[in-house]
């Protein structure tokens, strides 16, 4: 087969909503634009009853989760959608100036799937988001685990 008519049987490729969870104006921007510069589709809430009722209703592939938000915080949206069967699969970055051993058990055994600890390297963001769903589409950059149709375990941060 050629490598046009692969591309024409080529699925399209679903599209990468990330939801950021903030309450700081300017960094929620800064890391809105950088991600949306980098070629992923994002949505975002700056209190956690509005991030809990997107996360319900927007399906984003992942989700970036401030701790210390007004309304609801963020070690409680983790736990209310790690432990629902409909949105349990959604990956979760928790992001916090909270970076006791203590505060980090506590994302973890919420669900996160990553704790990063505010302030934090973009880099390193941008790393985590493309580890736990891949690179944005249509940049050419690829995944960072090249396993195939296997399921990685990405280990959670302690």
């Amino acid at each position: 087969m050629t490598a046009a008519k692969e591309k024409a049987h080529d699925p399209p490729k679903k599209i990468q909503r990330i939801l950021i969870v903030e309450d700081e104006a300017e960094l929620l921007e800064f890391v809105e634009r950088y991600l949306l510069d980098a070629g992923y589709d994002v949505i975002s809430a700056s209190d956690g009853m509005t991030g809990l009722q997107l996360a319900r209703e927007a399906e984003p592939s992942l989700i970036l989760l401030d701790v210390m938000l007004p309304k609801l915080n963020g070690f409680t949206i983790s736990r209310l959608l790690k432990y629902d069967e409909l949105y349990k699969h959604i990956p979760i970055i928790l992001w916090t100036w909270l970076d006791e051993d203590e505060d980090r058990r506590m994302g973890i055994y919420a669900g996160a799937d990553v704790y990063i600890p505010k302030p934090f390297s973009i880099g390193r963001l941008f790393e985590s988001i493309v580890a736990l769903i891949g690179p944005p589409p249509n940049t050419g950059l690829k995944p960072l685990f090249d396993v195939g149709d296997s399921p990685v375990d990405i280990p959670h941060t302690v």
